[in-house]
Formats: structure tokens, C-alpha cells, sequence
């Protein structure tokens, strides 16, 4: 039986269910809902998603004990 996009939404939100910190597991379970909510809406191509997920990469690769590329990221992002 195939998945449906609402239940890999429902599946990824269920892996937090046993996170111990009450606003942990809210955020981390909204944040997944919302991104699987973008992907549906703008439905990447599997390159695109890869160019992506490679921009990420290279953020985190920037970051060190003095360097937080994330915190500036969000700043672009008006985050």
C-alpha cells in the first residue's frame, strides 16, 4: 500500500510524540507539518531539492565555535 502525503506528515509528526519537553515536541511537530505543507505546495523537483539541501550543507559546513552561519541565515530570511 502506497503513502499519502498526509500520512508521511502524520508519521514524521508521530516520531516526536515521546520528545520529553512539552514546547520541544510542539515545535519540532509544527515545524515538520509546516515545511511538509511547503513541499506540497511548491512541489520541488528532486534537483531542486538537492540544490537545496547542498545550500544547507554548505551553511553548516561555514559554522564553528565562533561562526553561526544558521543565525545569520534567518536573519536573511527576516526570521
Amino acid at each position: 500500500m502506497d503513502t499519502t502525503p498526509e500520512q508521511a506528515t502524520d508519521a514524521a509528526a508521530a516520531s516526536f510524540a515521546d520528545t520529553p519537553d512539552p514546547r520541544l515536541r510542539e515545535t519540532l511537530v509544527s515545524l515538520v507539518r509546516h515545511l511538509h505543507d511547503w513541499v506540497r505546495e511548491i512541489n520541488p523537483s528532486m534537483a531542486e531539492w538537492e540544490i537545496a539541501i547542498d545550500y544547507l550543507t554548505r551553511v553548516g559546513h561555514m559554522c564553528d565555535d565562533k561562526r553561526q552561519e544558521f543565525m545569520l541565515l534567518s536573519d536573511v530570511l527576516g526570521v
